[in-house]
């Protein structure tokens, strides 16, 4: 996996029709200037949440669609058991794209989602969450822990990116601690495959049997 981005610095004049593209602007660099943009923030839902040697779960595996719009992937540490799972149910234009690609569509309501880490996953992890939002960037809620039948519950609001993680040492100043809203429900069980620690993924309702997705 890997993300191109155009550029990591921008530092064109405003003029040019491109402008606005770029994770940081510094486009007088004679003043020392810069601005720290929102996508330094969408890619640290990802980078200061796993270290080389650590796997994405497949598609369908401990990754795929949510089932009110967005998407999510895990990320694991195969010899520790640790683990990050990144929401998002971003709305918009995605590049070219018009609109994400979301199946069925992009999210239009806050949806709760509950994961059951199993065999070398399951325990008792502090879970620390970081959310983005269109207002506030990276910004740290409070910790969740798991609830009856190791479950943990985590609600997503449309057009955020959001982080659980067992990791701890993410940073970034003046963060502030928030809470989420409530919503209807459907479940992502993640187990590991067997022997290697990767997870598998499940949903489905709280009232009945997870099945596969």
């Amino acid at each position: 996996s890997s993300t191109t981005v155009w550029a990591a610095i921008w530092s064109a004049y405003q003029n040019l029709g491109c402008f606005g593209h770029g994770m940081m602007y510094a486009y007088e660099p004679w003043s020392g200037h810069y601005e720290v943009k929102s996508p330094i923030w969408t890619m640290a839902h990802t980078t200061q949440f796993a270290e080389p040697g650590w796997k994405y779960l497949p598609v369908n595996s401990g990754s795929g669609f949510l089932p009110e719009g967005g998407t999510y992937v895990t990320l694991v540490n195969p010899r520790t058991g640790d683990f990050s799972v990144v929401v998002e149910t971003l709305v918009g234009s995605c590049g070219a794209n018009d609109g994400c690609r979301h199946q069925p569509g992009d999210a239009v309501q806050p949806q709760t989602l509950y994961f059951r880490p199993q065999g070398l996953l399951a325990g008792n992890h502090t879970l620390r969450v970081w959310r983005t939002t269109a207002q506030s960037w990276f910004e740290r809620l409070p910790d969740i822990t798991l609830l009856d039948g190791g479950l943990f519950a985590l609600t997503i609001a449309p057009d955020t990116i959001t982080t659980v993680t067992t990791t701890s040492g993410q940073s970034k100043a003046g963060a502030s601690q928030d809470g989420g809203v409530r919503s209807a429900s459907a479940t992502l069980i993640l187990r590991p495959v067997e022997d290697n620690g990767v997870l598998q993924s499940e949903e489905g309702s709280m009232n009945r049997s997870p099945f596969p997705l």
